[in-house]
């Protein structure tokens, strides 16, 4: 088992005494680490190719145009940003293991299944992770259409795990990957 399950595993364990609030009886999900737990998927390391690679270099060429380099520590605003500018890579939200051996709430991109993290850098080469990882991510898969309504919505790239600016909607009912949950 990932580091990372294990470690949503305790989380949620830790938390299912305490979930007696009424508004969660009638929820699909027992919040964050449950949904996770239920649709996350691992994303292995995997070698980018040349074409994917290709279409990595110019949506970070795009994005640096726009909006100046990816910011450290804005997972988000990095990941959701890019996705809008270009369908072909996919907005995924979860958690991370860094390099220090922690699990970290955390926003990548995938591109076939391949993780581009432009977030995070390479400890050895400070370059974005592209593809070949030694990191363990862990996540879901969000529907553009959600990415774009919340940004404009709340006016900011924020959490969809977090959700308390919608009011929870997504653990009230199942979640099917590849369609909208927000958007209705």
């Amino acid at each position: 088992m990932s580091e990372v399950k294990k470690y949503l595993k305790t989380l949620d364990r830790l938390t299912s005494s305490k979930k007696t609030s009424s508004h969660k009886n009638d929820w699909y999900y027992n919040g964050i680490w449950d949904f996770l737990l239920r649709e996350g998927d691992v994303y292995d390391s995997q070698e980018l190719t040349k074409e994917e690679s290709e279409k990595v270099s110019e949506l970070i060429d795009r994005f640096t145009f726009l909006f100046g380099e990816p910011k450290p520590k804005q997972c988000y605003y990095n990941s959701q940003m890019a996705a809008t500018m270009n369908d072909e890579f996919t907005y995924v939200e979860g958690y991370a293991l860094c390099s220090l051996g922690l699990p970290l709430p955390h926003a990548f991109l995938v591109i076939n299944n391949k993780v581009v993290d432009l977030t995070w850098r390479n400890d050895n080469t400070n370059d974005i992770i592209k593809g070949k990882h030694s990191l363990e991510y862990l996540g879901v898969p969000f529907h553009i259409k959600d990415i774009r309504q919340a940004c404009i919505d709340t006016s900011m790239a924020q959490s969809h795990l977090e959700c308390y600016w919608n009011k929870g909607a997504l653990f009230k009912k199942k979640f099917i990957k590849g369609e909208p949950y927000y958007v209705k």
